[in-house]
């Protein structure tokens, strides 16, 4: 007590006046912004709450507190003040579905809003890339890679993937034990692209816990790079070693073990200096070594690009998969219908058809559409600024410069376009107007910077519902529609952090 007696002796009533002054400075000048943000600013006029206008920490609030909630809270605001809205001092958000592929049509050429993406530091990578032409360049590598003439070509090994998986349905009919599925399709997904992007054979398949570590994994590393959208300096752990990131979180720790795996896998196929060709099997990193295109070949680039290719294509199909396999087990109606139709395709269980002639399954396929609109797997908005031309919706000016997102989950359940949008109704895409409807499913984006492995994505979820649900009959063991609707979005579609997954019981196997 009297050191603190002390300390506070030895303060200057000079000191306290500079502090004083200090404090009323910054409070000035926090009056100031705010009054400016409210009535002066170019985005003033737009309607939305005040205290979103006035600060960013109202979404950090809602996206980091409260863990991923702010796209909830924005349809809230739509409800509240119509289908265009302020969201933060800087950015606004429509609502429209009709308006979608008109903003984010590919022959405007839109810019990424570089405070929203640049969540992990991946500046050099093509997911972080703010121009337009910039971004063309470096995707432009990769368009062979996913396009479909090298999807077919690598059907075979996808297969091979999906042969594996069935193991652990096989040992899970064995042992009458319940299957987490949620944790097995994650295995299956991190494989499949690992190796398509010339990393190998992907382990996760072959793992003891077959991909609980996984999960916990991918659903950390969405968390966090939300976390470093508005921390930034939360980026900066990867470069710590992995005993320190351990000691300080455990959370961390698994993220930094999962980035140490890859980056050793990136280097053993960069020092094998894979030959790089025109032909559809050439991978990720041979596109990139010494691509001129891709504007850097640094090690550091192509991991990162790894990371971002193999987390895209891991856990949005993984969580589609997931959520399928509830949706089917989770009505006689559906599941009975969709057997009926794979016993017919596929009269012969070890005689799988082709890739092509799985997609001609008039109702597998409206099951994969319903499932990727009733769980839209890539929930996020996708902020894009227009630096050229104001862009206007429904006589309103939005400024050049401006930052303009919607959100995909917004559109997919719209209830004009998709009545009762809770319910999973298959049926909904083989009726009449099944053509107009298929505009407005966006699972994957629109434009220019849509998703480039969506081929690959409906190639695995054709694939392997196909097989699973001709091979097997199942039901649904203790999982409930809480374990697959979005309670949060941090990028992805997150469910309760509670859910322990989607857990099946196999009871016989289909010949």
């Amino acid at each position: 007590m009297d050191k603190i007696q002390l300390a506070m002796s030895a303060i200057s009533p000079c000191d306290t006046s500079l502090l004083a002054l200090g404090l009323a400075g910054v409070l000035v000048w926090l009056s100031g912004l705010a009054i400016y943000r409210l009535y002066f600013h170019p985005l003033a006029k737009f309607p939305g709450p005040k205290i979103a206008a006035v600060t960013l920490w109202y979404e950090t609030y809602h996206d980091v507190w409260c863990r991923g909630k702010y796209v909830h809270r924005v349809k809230e605001m739509h409800e509240q003040y119509g289908p265009i809205v302020r969201i933060n001092p800087h950015e606004i958000h429509i609502d429209d579905p009709d308006f979608y592929h008109e903003f984010y049509s590919s022959s405007k050429k839109l810019k990424k809003y570089p405070w929203y993406y640049k969540v992990s530091g991946v500046s050099d990578v093509s997911f972080g890339t703010e121009d337009h032409e910039a971004h063309r360049q470096r995707v432009s590598i990769y368009r062979n890679l996913f396009a479909l003439r090298s999807i077919y070509a690598f059907e075979p090994n996808i297969k091979l993937y999906i042969k594996k998986l069935c193991r652990s349905f096989d040992d899970s009919l064995t042992t009458g034990a319940p299957l987490n599925v949620s944790h097995a399709f994650r295995c299956l997904t991190s494989d499949t692209i690992t190796s398509y992007i010339g990393l190998g054979h992907g382990p996760l398949l072959e793992d003891a816990d077959l991909g609980k570590s996984y999960r916990a994994y991918a659903r950390i590393v969405t968390e966090s790079s939300v976390l470093a959208r508005h921390f930034p300096f939360v980026a900066y752990f990867q470069y710590l070693p992995s005993w320190l990131v351990t000691r300080l979180s455990s959370r961390f720790g698994i993220l930094k073990a999962h980035l140490d795996r890859l980056t050793q896998q990136v280097n053993l196929a960069c020092d094998g200096q894979i030959e790089r060709d025109d032909t559809p099997h050439s991978t990720m990193i041979s596109g990139i070594i010494g691509n001129e295109k891709h504007g850097t070949t640094a090690r550091k680039a192509i991991i990162e690009e790894a990371l971002i290719l193999e987390g895209g294509g891991t856990d949005s199909t993984g969580q589609a998969l997931e959520a399928a396999t509830f949706y089917i087990l989770n009505d006689p109606k559906v599941s009975s219908q969709l057997r009926e139709e794979l016993l017919q395709a596929i009269p012969d269980i070890n005689n799988m058809p082709t890739l092509p002639k799985l997609r001609e399954l008039k109702y597998l396929n409206a099951v994969i559409n319903e499932t990727l609109r009733i769980s839209s797997p890539a929930s996020s908005r996708f902020p894009r600024v227009n630096d050229s031309v104001p862009t206007v919706y429904k006589g309103w000016s939005v400024p050049v410069g401006t930052p303009i997102s919607m959100n995909i989950w917004n559109t997919h359940y719209n209830q004009e376009i998709f009545p009762e949008p809770t319910q999973f109704r298959p049926e909904r895409w083989l009726g009449a107007n099944s053509r107009e409807l298929e505009k407005y499913l966006v699972p994957f984006g629109s434009g220019s910077r849509m998703c480039i492995g969506q081929n690959l994505s409906i190639a695995e979820q054709v694939l392997t519902l196909a097989t699973l649900f001709r091979a097997y009959d199942m039901s649904l063991f203790e999982t409930t529609k809480n374990d697959v609707v979005m309670a949060s979005s941090c990028m992805i579609s997150l469910p309760g952090d509670e859910s322990p997954g989607v857990r099946v019981s196999v009871q016989k196997a289909l010949h």
